[in-house]
């Protein structure tokens, strides 16, 4: 991701996060995504296999949310190389996929699909065109927290998070989009630059583990009781509190953890968000992503099955991270070329 505020060497527990929450937003997309949340048939005829898919669903769903904690939690620094660096990375993998598909008949060379490459996908690829906008937003954000008062930020954030709840995660302001928007990550931005400021000789971080687990186990609890009721929480929503407070607990854990400087964790994780890049490609997606793990999901079943697609995500994310040390060297080549003097 992009630089943050804090500098020297990245602190590998943290970077050990990005590499668990980017295997989350994986298996994200291969379980409710891909093959469908479990009707009351499914839970019903299967509930083993149901609740197995359940657990694994709101154990990843912080994913997102975390990514976004982590920027807030060292800050972005928004630098020109830093902005360059990121949407290099973004053209570089949606060329090696747009030609390799076009290459290999899947796709046509034409102005739609090259607007495409440059605009990073369309309406589903979400993520990308959103973060920008935090990134430009960013020294505004980090004015705000470096000049106002603690009680004021503590206000301002407070009063954010209860807007994107009630207006957001009810669905009552739809252009708010369940956590999928700007003001998702503003808000995930200040709490993390929050809690880090002034949180740190706090309690609570000692039980962040435990925050995370109760989370999930409440939004699988709840989410097993609507197949009971006619009630519909929409607990997969990015914005659902739960999920925010998972994401937060989640954050304070990998923080609470003291690992050394590890160069193959951070090694990992400099490439990580490539996985998101490959498998999340409209057309990688419609083509190998989904249609792989539909398949591995009916043909497998049991233990076997969640070791089979498990799998398979694992190889999808090392795939990526090899397709990007091509990109890191060429990256390096123009760094040296147009931005030190």
């Amino acid at each position: 991701m992009i630089s943050s505020i804090t500098k020297g060497p990245r602190q590998s527990n943290f970077e050990l996060l990005r590499i668990v929450s980017m295997l989350f937003v994986l298996i994200l997309h291969a379980d409710f995504f891909v093959n469908e949340i479990p009707t009351p048939e499914d839970y019903f005829a299967t509930p083993v296999s149901s609740l197995t898919r359940i657990g694994i669903e709101f154990i990843a769903i912080v994913a997102v949310n975390v990514f976004i904690l982590i920027s807030g939690w060292f800050g972005i620094r928004s630098t020109l190389k830093g902005f360059c660096n990121f949407i290099f990375q973004c053209l570089y993998f949606y060329c090696i996929i747009y030609v390799l598909f076009i290459l290999s008949g899947y796709a046509d060379l034409s102005a739609g699909n090259i607007l495409t490459i440059f605009t990073f996908g369309g309406k589903k690829e979400w993520f990308i065109k959103t973060y920008i906008g935090l990134y430009i937003l960013s020294p505004v954000l980090n004015s705000f927290v470096e000049t106002a008062s603690r009680r004021k930020i503590l206000v301002v954030l407070l009063s954010a998070l209860v807007f994107e709840v009630i207006f957001g995660y009810t669905g009552l302001m739809p252009t708010l989009k369940k956590g999928y928007s700007i003001w998702a990550f503003i808000c995930l931005y200040l709490l993390a630059r929050y809690v880090r400021l002034y949180c740190q000789d706090s309690k609570i971080h000692r039980v962040g583990g435990t925050i995370f687990i109760s989370c999930c186990v409440i939004n699988i609890l709840l989410f097993v009781s609507q197949y009971y009721t006619d009630i519909h929480l929409g607990l997969t929503a990015y914005d659902n509190p739960l999920n925010i407070i998972g994401a937060l607990g989640l954050v304070l854990y990998f923080n609470s953890i003291r690992i050394r400087i590890n160069k193959f964790i951070n090694f990992v994780s400099a490439s990580c968000f490539a996985a998101y890049l490959l498998h999340y490609n409209s057309l990688f997606m419609k083509i190998v992503f989904a249609p792989s793990m539909r398949t591995l999901y009916r043909d497998y079943s049991g233990i076997v099955c969640l070791i089979v697609m498990l799998s398979a995500v694992l190889v999808i994310f090392i795939a990526a991270v090899i397709l990007d040390q091509p990109r890191k060297f060429l990256w390096r080549y123009l760094q040296n070329k147009f931005f030190v003097k």
